[in-house]
């Protein structure tokens, strides 16, 4: 199984040296990587090291750029739902504010929802720490779940913050 994964690591590598960008090769690095550190731990402390660090182990992955159909998606919503609450709590406050797609329309101005103001890379960084987290405090699954869920709505509210400050300045 070693030598499989070694040999499948040289033709990803080549290929990713000249396609850096290409997420699906990126992923398929990452796996690998991950693959032989879990040979590894099963080499030298078999079953229970495995089970013990590999939680720890799959927190690179969140630092692997999601593929790009699944992110652009992501990214979509979250623009347009952002552009839309913040519209509605600006209306909410007395100020005429219009949503067009990604765009809120102010007396005299206009305010772009862009890619950077999606949030999708605060969920990313959020989802990373909550599981650094419950992985040291060795939350059990269910808990482990809630903290995440948890982290991903603090990133959104924090976002929609940063946002609507934006506009309403």
């Amino acid at each position: 199984m070693r030598v499989v994964v070694a040999l499948a690591q040289y033709p990803i590598a080549v290929i990713f040296a000249a396609n850096a960008d290409w997420r699906l090769i990126a992923w398929s690095e990452a796996l690998l990587a991950l693959a032989a550190s879990v040979l590894l731990l099963l080499r030298w402390g078999g079953w229970p090291w495995v089970r013990h660090f590999t939680p720890a182990l799959l927190l690179f992955l969140f630092a692997v750029p999601w593929p790009s159909n699944i992110e652009l998606n992501l990214v979509d919503s979250l623009m347009t739902f952002v552009a839309t609450v913040v519209s509605e709590a600006l209306n909410l406050l007395g100020y005429d504010a219009i949503r067009q797609g990604h765009i809120i329309q102010l007396p005299g101005s206009y305010v772009s929802v862009e890619e950077a103001c999606s949030g999708v890379r605060s969920i990313q960084s959020t989802i990373m720490a909550g599981w650094l987290v419950s992985e040291w405090w060795r939350f059990r699954p269910l808990r482990r779940a809630g903290l995440l869920l948890w982290a991903m709505l603090v990133a959104i509210f924090f976002n929609l913050l940063r946002t609507f400050t934006l506009a309403w300045i």
